[in-house]
């Protein structure tokens, strides 16, 4: 006959696998105090005004023709030699200043909901992509190199 103390270990062990991770009921989470600011409004802008150089000089590869398209009739700047759009100063910030401070996040139950952005504070899993697709090498698993490409 096994040993008890050797089955309670296992019957143990097997529970603690099966057993749900015990968690409080869904709410959303507000932040109480405001926001650190680590940055000053000068360091801030220096990283926009830089961002908004990065965009028109050097632009992004964007790899969706309907994509480039809908740039294009936008005002940006398409080089279709290496698929790269380019935009112009004046084309990011009007469309930055109609991104709403917050907005919600659907759930497939309605009462699970999340606001983004404001107070509200959101906790999710996050990690590299599951699989990424491009025209040279089509759908595969994601890896570090997709993410950083």
């Amino acid at each position: 006959m096994a040993d008890p103390e050797l089955r309670r270990r296992s019957q143990s062990r097997a529970t603690r696998r099966t057993a749900p991770v015990p968690q409080l009921p869904f709410a959303p989470v507000h932040y109480r105090l405001p926001p650190l600011e680590p940055l000053s409004a000068d360091q801030v802008e220096a990283i926009h005004t830089q961002a908004l150089m990065v965009l028109a000089v050097i632009g992004m590869r964007v790899l969706e023709p309907a994509a480039r398209a809908h740039y294009a009739r936008a005002g940006a700047e398409i080089d279709a030699a290496d698929l790269r759009v380019r935009f112009p100063p004046g084309m990011i910030e009007p469309l930055i200043a109609l991104a709403p401070a917050t907005f919600m996040l659907a759930a497939r139950d309605p009462a699970h909901n999340l606001i983004v952005g404001g107070d509200s504070a959101i906790f999710a899993s996050v990690g590299g992509p599951a699989f990424v697709m491009d025209l040279d090498r089509g759908r595969r698993s994601g890896c570090m190199a997709e993410v950083e490409d």
